[in-house]
């Protein structure tokens, strides 16, 4: 148990493994570790309390009633972007009064021929050809073939075009419930759903967390993968 005292006086006793400045917050926690991990410590500090200005600032509050969305873990970062396609988002990013300021790309505006998209955003320079797109977010040079059906799901897009094999969704591809980083290449004909509802896995260029799947950074999935 981690043990506290206040002395004005020099210590007597023999020598320790570590000396810690300062007995705030941070501190405290420090020594905390060192003795966990089994080293002799003292904390010395000026004032005479342990705890720093937590200890005798007076504060005042601030209530925050505003948006705000921790996005530590797939699951809350994968339900914050999808929320973004909301009709009415708690967040909107094209508010008049709290505009969003970013990095110009001077992409082409997306090419879309043939699609069906419902209660998605889109973002600059993508290709979509006769694909099926609900409730998803589809990042920036995203190519989507032929025949492919996209739900609820965020693709990250690309970091660049690339004639050789394509980067993006191949034809005849199905992606729900998905996280699709950037630069990954997914073969003709591909099942990305989750169908088994598995909780947490891992598996060649994808992993599975909170139920959903992300398939990695500049993957190649070969056509006809199932996941």
């Amino acid at each position: 148990m981690f043990r506290t005292f206040v002395q004005s006086t020099p210590r007597t006793e023999g020598p320790v493994d570590v000396a810690v400045v300062g007995g705030g917050l941070a501190g405290m926690a420090t020594a905390l570790r060192l003795q966990s991990a089994g080293l002799s410590t003292i904390v010395l500090e000026a004032h005479g309390h342990a705890g720093g200005c937590a200890g005798y600032w007076r504060h005042r509050g601030y209530s925050f009633d505003d948006y705000w969305e921790d996005i530590g873990t797939i699951g809350a970062f994968y339900r914050a972007n999808l929320a973004l396609t909301d009709p009415d988002p708690a967040f909107k990013l094209g508010d008049p009064d709290w505009p969003v300021y970013t990095r110009a790309r001077y992409l082409p505006p997306s090419r879309i021929s043939g699609c069906s998209i419902r209660q998605s955003m889109i973002a600059d320079g993508c290709r979509l050809q006769d694909a099926q797109i609900e409730h998803s977010v589809i990042g920036i040079r995203s190519q989507i073939d032929d025949g492919a059906v996209i739900k609820d799901s965020v693709l990250l897009g690309a970091d660049y075009y690339e004639s050789r094999w394509p980067l993006g969704i191949g034809k005849n591809c199905v992606v729900e419930r998905a996280i699709i980083d950037k630069n990954a290449r997914i073969g003709d004909g591909s099942v990305i759903r989750n169908a088994e509802g598995v909780v947490e896995a891992e598996g060649p260029g994808y992993s599975i967390h909170d139920g959903i799947v992300i398939v990695a950074k500049n993957v190649v999935l070969p056509p006809g993968t199932k996941i």
